[in-house]
């Protein structure tokens, strides 16, 4: 399992790759071209209709996720594939013409800019277009396909980061031109993932299909509501309380910390597959955990690697009006490296407690919002950093908890407690408004370096010792 998951791994790490990094690079024309109000308003729109997305899919993707790598025979996988990717169509055209109608509706009284309903409708394209390529490619994913699934992921991003350039030097305002370049690479996607599926995605229609995937998929919409409330309800509620330029710092700021996501990406992405297939090896459980030992160095690394130098990091590639959102990235990015933990906490969807999950979901979410309410009025931007990490980490203990009671996995806890501390502590040194001496870059370098090498060898010396790891 280890080899296939580290071959997996490679192309998953790529597919992640290539839109993070088309991201980085065009974050300081993105930031120059929009501004943070507009920004904030774009990204507040993207929130509210990904939430719309999840509710109306059903989560139908969970349900070809935990199925499909067990599926036996072609025909049980084109069933699959087919009847989910019908539903996923006929669910989001109907959706489509409700949000068509209700942009101006969503414009004034969600995102508080009664001006800008065309964005709402632009966007509600992109939703669409979205919702087929992500369920296309998705079955991709699931019927361990990595190298289909990166040129479908590829071609995706290249699309949308070039026809999205275009657009904006040609064509105004850039909100409305990135929101079509992002439809013409979903466009672009879905029909690569079409062509590369094959047989496995047409328009079969299996009623008992449906009903299984559902069963299984459903409970989980609370599930990915309770994650996207928990992750990106901060920007949402900033944005509804009539303070889109904060809302657009705290979303380049989610920006720059979702590149922790691409460090540990192909590992998170490769895990699932591959644990639904072989969890009953009586060997799954010791190689999790020593997958979680890379995992856990790689992301704590890049943790504080990206807090210590997040100052740099936005003067680099945005505008001086982002420059507060350097503040932010170390509780979004604690946030974001708890949320791609809990992958390697099978247990729950092993054994279908779908419900187990809603509920902790819901109370991630719901905690993200309580806590939003009470620290976005006094703290502001600070507030609502602080409360994404507080409910991403109940959320996530919760998870590790109940995955345990049904799957129990030997995790190296104590060295990953360690490793997380010592991270700590070298980000809190390793300010400005810490250690004089640490302003001059090559000590700040040298420091955070060896910081980071004491870290990696904490978590990875049982692979240096050629041990079995624990």
């Amino acid at each position: 399992m280890i080899r296939r998951l580290i071959k997996d791994s490679a192309f998953y790490a790529l597919s992640a790759a290539i839109p993070a990094a088309t991201g980085v690079l065009l974050m300081p024309f993105y930031a120059r071209q929009l501004g943070p109000r507009e920004y904030g308003l774009l990204d507040a729109t993207t929130v509210v209709l990904a939430l719309i997305s999840t509710v109306i899919a059903l989560e139908i993707s969970q349900g070809v996720a935990r199925f499909l790598p067990t599926a036996d025979t072609a025909l049980a996988r084109r069933n699959i594939g087919s009847t989910a990717f019908c539903f996923t169509a006929v669910v989001f055209g109907i959706a489509a013409v409700g949000l068509y109608l209700a942009a101006p509706w969503l414009a004034r009284s969600v995102l508080g800019a009664p001006d800008h309903e065309e964005l709402v409708r632009i966007a509600t394209l992109t939703m669409v277009s979205g919702g087929l390529q992500g369920i296309a490619i998705r079955h991709l994913r699931w019927s361990l396909r990595a190298r289909s699934y990166v040129a479908a992921v590829a071609l995706t991003n290249l699309v949308t980061a070039g026809l999205g350039v275009v657009l904006v030097l040609r064509w105004r305002p850039a909100a409305e031109s990135l929101l079509w370049g992002q439809t013409g690479g979903n466009v672009a996607g879905l029909l690569l993932a079409w062509l590369l599926a094959g047989k496995e995605l047409s328009w079969n229609w299996d009623s008992a299909a449906l009903r299984r995937m559902l069963r299984f998929s459903a409970p989980l919409v609370v599930s990915t509501l309770g994650v996207i409330a928990t992750s990106q309800l901060g920007r949402l509620m900033l944005a509804s309380m009539g303070n889109l330029v904060d809302a657009g710092v705290f979303g380049v700021a989610a920006r720059l910390a979702a590149i922790l996501g691409l460090l540990a990406s192909g590992l998170q992405l490769a895990i699932g597959p591959l644990v639904y297939a072989a969890h009953e090896k009586p060997d799954t459980p010791a190689a999790l955990a020593a997958t979680m030992r890379i995992f856990s160095a790689v992301a704590i690394v890049g943790w504080m690697t990206l807090v210590a130098f997040a100052p740099e990091l936005v003067r680099l590639l945005t505008s001086p009006a982002f420059t507060p959102a350097a503040d932010l990235i170390a509780p979004l990015g604690g946030a974001i490296v708890l949320t791609c933990a809990q992958a390697f906490a099978p247990g729950l969807g092993i054994k279908h407690r779908t419900g187990t999950l809603a509920v902790i979901y819901f109370l991630g979410g719901f905690g993200n919002l309580a806590l939003c309410a009470i620290m976005i009025g006094p703290w502001g931007t600070s507030g609502a950093g602080a409360a994404t990490l507080l409910s991403g980490a109940i959320q996530t203990v919760l998870i590790f908890i109940f995955s345990q009671k049904h799957y129990p996995v030997p995790y190296a806890w104590a060295a990953i407690a360690t490793a997380t501390t010592l991270a700590i502590g070298c980000t809190v040194v390793a300010s400005h408004h810490y250690t004089q001496v640490l302003e001059f870059p090559w000590f700040k370098i040298f420091f955070v370096s060896l910081s980071a090498a004491l870290i990696a060898w904490l978590l990875l010396h049982p692979f240096l010792k050629r041990s079995k790891p624990i």
